[in-house]
């Protein structure tokens, strides 16, 4: 318990853990709104458009890592990933405005492109905050560290559960009908783009 307090202390560790949230909350939301938004905002009902938006997205991550990876070596782990994360957010924040599907696939894209770094700083950012714990400490106790990074992870799905329960509440979202109010779609909108964005 001692050393779960001692974690709790470690500024850069908490920053990290947050950060962490965050970022599972960005996926969870984005992926799982995709569906609701491809249906009753787009009212595409076919599930290739939500293949080729995730595919896009994929590619735009894997493609970005080697930038992404220049960045760290060039200024920092901790400073490619604080850029990757504010770069997701101006991304959202900025799909909450998109209306037409070829926006969509270049904010997507840009999500993407941003989201790389936290993809590929995830364990070096990690790895650079144990190594400084270890130098104040002189113990590795990284079960502890893993484990709350877990937990943390874990939360996601409540916060996306949450987050759906409250906005299609409030919204008056109808899962039994075939198309939406306008309110229920900003819901969807502000559930997959506002809400991550946020986080």
């Amino acid at each position: 318990m001692d050393k779960v307090k001692y974690a709790f202390k470690q500024k850069n560790f908490i920053a990290y853990l947050f950060a962490y949230l965050a970022q599972n909350v960005v996926m969870a939301l984005l992926l799982a709104s995709l569906p609701y938004w491809s249906d009753y905002v787009m009212e595409f009902n076919t599930y290739s458009i939500q293949l080729i938006l995730i595919i896009l997205f994929l590619i735009a991550c894997l493609a970005s890592v080697p930038l992404w990876l220049w960045v760290a070596r060039k200024y920092g782990n901790r400073i490619g990933y604080m850029c990757g994360t504010s770069g997701t957010a101006v991304c959202l924040f900025i799909g909450v405005f998109a209306t037409d599907l070829i926006a969509i696939f270049i904010i997507l894209i840009f999500i993407g492109i941003a989201m790389g770094a936290t993809w590929s700083l995830l364990y070096p950012t990690f790895s650079d905050i144990i190594d400084e714990i270890v130098l104040d400490t002189r113990e590795r106790d990284d079960g502890v560290y893993y484990g709350l990074r877990t937990l943390f992870g874990r939360l996601s799905i409540v916060i996306q559960a949450l987050t759906f329960g409250i906005l299609h509440t409030i919204t008056n979202f109808n899962q039994y009908a075939d198309t939406q109010t306008a309110e229920a779609q900003l819901g969807i909108i502000l559930g997959m783009f506002l809400v991550p964005a946020i986080f």
